[in-house]
Protein backbone atom coordinates (compact mmCIF):
# COMPACT_ATOMS: atom_id res chain seq x y z
CA UNK A 1 0.00 0.00 0.00
CA UNK A 2 1.44 3.38 -0.94
CA UNK A 3 2.39 5.75 1.85
CA UNK A 4 -0.22 8.57 1.72
CA UNK A 5 2.19 11.40 2.52
CA UNK A 6 4.80 10.18 0.04
CA UNK A 7 2.08 9.82 -2.60
CA UNK A 8 0.95 13.40 -1.92
CA UNK A 9 4.41 14.97 -2.09
CA UNK A 10 5.41 12.99 -5.18
CA UNK A 11 2.34 13.78 -7.27
CA UNK A 12 4.13 16.58 -9.16
CA UNK A 13 7.24 14.58 -10.03
CA UNK A 14 8.06 14.68 -13.70
CA UNK A 15 10.64 11.89 -13.78
CA UNK A 16 9.59 8.24 -13.79
CA UNK A 17 12.72 7.08 -11.92
CA UNK A 18 11.72 8.50 -8.52
CA UNK A 19 8.18 7.22 -9.01
CA UNK A 20 9.56 3.76 -9.75
CA UNK A 21 11.80 3.89 -6.67
CA UNK A 22 8.86 4.99 -4.50
CA UNK A 23 6.61 2.20 -5.80
CA UNK A 24 9.27 -0.40 -5.11
CA UNK A 25 9.98 1.04 -1.66
CA UNK A 26 6.25 0.90 -0.88
CA UNK A 27 6.31 -2.77 -1.91
CA UNK A 28 9.34 -3.46 0.30
CA UNK A 29 7.59 -1.88 3.28
CA UNK A 30 4.36 -3.76 2.62
CA UNK A 31 6.12 -7.12 2.39
CA UNK A 32 8.25 -6.51 5.48
CA UNK A 33 5.31 -5.37 7.59
CA UNK A 34 3.11 -8.24 6.39
CA UNK A 35 5.90 -10.66 7.24
CA UNK A 36 6.32 -9.11 10.69
CA UNK A 37 2.60 -9.56 11.33
CA UNK A 38 2.76 -13.16 10.17
CA UNK A 39 0.65 -12.42 7.10
CA UNK A 40 3.16 -12.67 4.31
CA UNK A 41 5.54 -15.58 4.25
CA UNK A 42 4.27 -17.59 1.31
CA UNK A 43 6.61 -18.70 -1.48
CA UNK A 44 5.01 -16.00 -3.65
CA UNK A 45 5.81 -13.32 -1.08
CA UNK A 46 9.39 -14.55 -0.85
CA UNK A 47 9.74 -14.36 -4.63
CA UNK A 48 8.24 -10.85 -4.68
CA UNK A 49 10.72 -9.83 -1.96
CA UNK A 50 13.69 -11.06 -3.97
CA UNK A 51 12.43 -9.22 -7.06
CA UNK A 52 11.88 -5.97 -5.15
CA UNK A 53 15.27 -6.18 -3.42
CA UNK A 54 17.03 -6.83 -6.73
CA UNK A 55 15.30 -3.94 -8.48
CA UNK A 56 15.87 -1.53 -5.59
CA UNK A 57 19.50 -2.59 -5.28
CA UNK A 58 19.94 -1.67 -8.95
CA UNK A 59 18.11 1.66 -8.59
CA UNK A 60 19.50 2.77 -5.23
CA UNK A 61 22.94 3.96 -6.42
CA UNK A 62 21.16 6.62 -8.50
CA UNK A 63 19.40 7.94 -5.39
CA UNK A 64 22.02 7.41 -2.70
CA UNK A 65 23.67 10.84 -2.99
CA UNK A 66 20.27 12.56 -2.95
CA UNK A 67 19.08 10.62 0.11
CA UNK A 68 22.33 10.71 2.10
CA UNK A 69 21.89 14.27 3.47
CA UNK A 70 18.59 13.30 5.08
CA UNK A 71 19.10 9.93 6.78
CA UNK A 72 21.67 11.05 9.41
CA UNK A 73 18.91 13.15 11.02
CA UNK A 74 16.51 10.22 11.30
CA UNK A 75 16.02 7.80 14.17
CA UNK A 76 16.30 4.02 14.22
CA UNK A 77 14.77 2.54 17.32
CA UNK A 78 14.89 5.95 19.01
CA UNK A 79 18.60 6.42 18.31
CA UNK A 80 20.07 8.64 15.56
CA UNK A 81 20.81 6.63 12.44
CA UNK A 82 24.45 5.57 12.50
CA UNK A 83 24.36 4.16 8.99
CA UNK A 84 22.43 4.19 5.77
CA UNK A 85 18.96 2.71 6.44
CA UNK A 86 18.46 1.93 2.75
CA UNK A 87 21.67 -0.05 2.47
CA UNK A 88 20.81 -1.97 5.63
CA UNK A 89 17.36 -2.94 4.36
CA UNK A 90 18.66 -3.82 0.90
CA UNK A 91 21.08 -6.33 2.43
CA UNK A 92 18.12 -8.47 3.57
CA UNK A 93 18.14 -10.90 0.67
CA UNK A 94 15.39 -13.22 1.95
CA UNK A 95 12.04 -12.18 3.40
CA UNK A 96 12.42 -12.51 7.17
CA UNK A 97 10.09 -14.70 9.18
CA UNK A 98 7.94 -13.11 11.89
CA UNK A 99 10.08 -12.22 14.85
CA UNK A 100 13.27 -12.18 12.80
CA UNK A 101 12.91 -8.68 11.44
CA UNK A 102 12.60 -6.33 14.40
CA UNK A 103 15.71 -4.33 13.44
CA UNK A 104 14.37 -3.99 9.91
CA UNK A 105 11.00 -2.83 11.26
CA UNK A 106 12.78 -0.21 13.37
CA UNK A 107 14.71 0.95 10.30
CA UNK A 108 11.72 1.44 7.99
CA UNK A 109 10.65 4.82 9.45
CA UNK A 110 14.15 6.28 9.05
CA UNK A 111 14.26 5.30 5.39
CA UNK A 112 10.74 6.65 4.76
CA UNK A 113 11.55 9.93 6.48
CA UNK A 114 14.72 10.38 4.43
CA UNK A 115 12.80 9.55 1.25
CA UNK A 116 10.08 12.09 2.08
CA UNK A 117 12.63 14.79 2.93
CA UNK A 118 14.42 14.18 -0.37
CA UNK A 119 11.12 14.46 -2.25
CA UNK A 120 10.21 17.69 -0.47
CA UNK A 121 13.56 19.17 -1.50
CA UNK A 122 13.11 18.32 -5.19
CA UNK A 123 12.54 21.32 -7.51
CA UNK A 124 9.00 20.17 -8.38
CA UNK A 125 8.02 20.52 -4.71
CA UNK A 126 9.63 23.85 -3.91
CA UNK A 127 7.31 26.76 -3.22
CA UNK A 128 8.85 29.97 -4.43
Amino acid sequence: MPNPFTRFISQNLKSRRPKQFIALWDELEYLLIASHRGLGNSPGDAARWRTVITRLTNLYPGFKNSLQPYWPDTLIGGVPAAGDPFEFLLTIRELPSPGENWRAMQTLPAAREALNRMLLAMPENRVE
